[in-house]
């Protein structure tokens, strides 16, 4: 796994975050897609997590299911909820505790951006700004 320099990690890029932070203050590793392009004037950018609980949260709308092997470091087949997104500041993705894995192949990208209409339980702010950055790709 390596580590990028800022100016490299945008749209697309999958990571992982050896202790990604909630809004409730815990932390867990968590692999995550990142959703919008790095851009001046703004300092936090909008990430997608990934589950592999599926049994427990299931595929309901606003879900992107991936096959086990398509994206490196998964432990196997994994959901790409975009129920859960956040705001993730560009200088933590750029860290020594965040792993830019790879690309996530753009036929997935565009299961994301159909599932981001989907998503019922995301913050508005957050998927409408996902959504303007798939179309400025």
């Amino acid at each position: 796994m390596t580590v990028k320099h800022p100016g490299t990690i945008g749209r697309g890029a999958f990571v992982h975050f050896t202790a990604f932070t909630f809004a409730s203050g815990s932390s867990k590793s968590k692999f995550a897609v990142v959703l919008e392009n790095p851009v001046q004037a703004l300092e936090s950018l909008v990430v997608v997590l990934t589950t592999s609980l599926i049994a427990k949260y299931g595929l309901t709308p606003g879900t992107v299911p991936v096959r086990d092997g398509l994206l490196p470091g998964l432990p196997g087949p994994t959901v790409i909820d975009c129920n859960n997104l956040h705001l993730v500041k560009y200088d933590e993705l750029c860290s020594v505790g965040v792993s830019h894995l790879g690309q996530v192949p753009d036929e997935v990208m565009s299961k994301i951006t159909k599932a981001l209409a989907e998503a019922t339980s995301a913050p508005e702010a957050l998927v409408a700004r996902a959504l303007i950055a798939a179309r400025r790709r």
